[in-house]
């Protein structure tokens, strides 16, 4: 490629000789990585990428039809089990009609997310551009804000829009949106975990046992904020036996 050197080839000065030798073998390495580990579910992540929010501004530019809506988000749909006519014809519906649902009476309806600068009024380079801000209208600055998964299902389950009914499939999939973790520590998490549960003197204990140490091993945050004395009357009424050796 232009501007890498060969190996064989003498470095010019320190920075050619680290960007050669470190640089471009780790972004090589994180490349194919991200290759490798997308490759396979490539297609449902291009499907996914069409309920993003940055989309929604040309959405009928891309997509003119409900048809070819289908065909986009079909490989999705049929992951999760969801209807994708169904989904098509919401998601067709909500991309034009979002913006009054985020901006009613010239004021923006109020979210659970923080501000952020409109990408209107930002130049190339990411800084701010002091000369767009006059051409800056309140409805650009109300959808400003909404730019993440979570920004609309907070739309979708606002009770002053109900919007659920009308929307019940697309409800569903940005649901699944914001539920779909971005790494995977949580789940590696669970398994350096379970060698401190299940030890030598732990080894014989049944499934439901072992499932229910882990989870509060894991979650032991949520555990510690419990309330220990109504635990303990619950757990005390669940059995006379029990009832009897926790309850005074």
């Amino acid at each position: 490629m232009p501007g890498e050197l060969a190996f064989d080839e003498p470095a010019a000065s320190a920075q050619e000789k680290w960007r050669r030798d470190v640089f471009y073998i780790a972004l090589d390495s994180v490349i194919s990585g991200i290759h490798d580990r997308f490759a396979q579910s490539r297609h449902v992540l291009e499907a996914f990428s069409v309920f993003s929010p940055r989309v929604f501004p040309n959405f009928q530019e891309r997509f003119p039809t409900t048809v070819h809506v289908e065909q986009n988000i079909r490989e999705f749909c049929n992951m999760y089990g969801i209807d994708s006519h169904q989904c098509a014809k919401e998601l067709f519906s909500f991309s034009s009609a979002f913006k009054m649902f985020i901006f009613d009476n010239n004021s923006a309806v109020e979210l659970d997310s923080e501000d952020v600068s409109l990408s209107a009024a930002e130049s190339d380079d990411g800084f701010c551009d002091p000369s767009h801000e006059a051409t800056v209208t309140p409805e650009d600055r109300a959808s400003a804000k909404v730019r993440t998964f979570i920004d609309y299902l907070a739309i979708l389950t606002n009770a002053k829009f109900q919007l659920i009914d009308a929307y019940p499939t697309l409800v569903r999939v940005y649901a699944i949106a914001v539920a779909i973790p971005i790494i995977s520590c949580s789940a590696e998490r669970s398994f350096s975990t379970l060698k401190w549960v299940k030890t030598r003197l732990h080894s014989t204990m049944g499934q439901e046992r072992l499932e229910g140490l882990l989870r509060m091993s894991i979650e032991r945050k949520i555990l510690r904020g419990l309330d220990r004395d109504r635990l303990i009357d619950l757990l005390g009424k669940s059995s006379k036996e029990l009832g009897m050796a926790l309850l005074p």
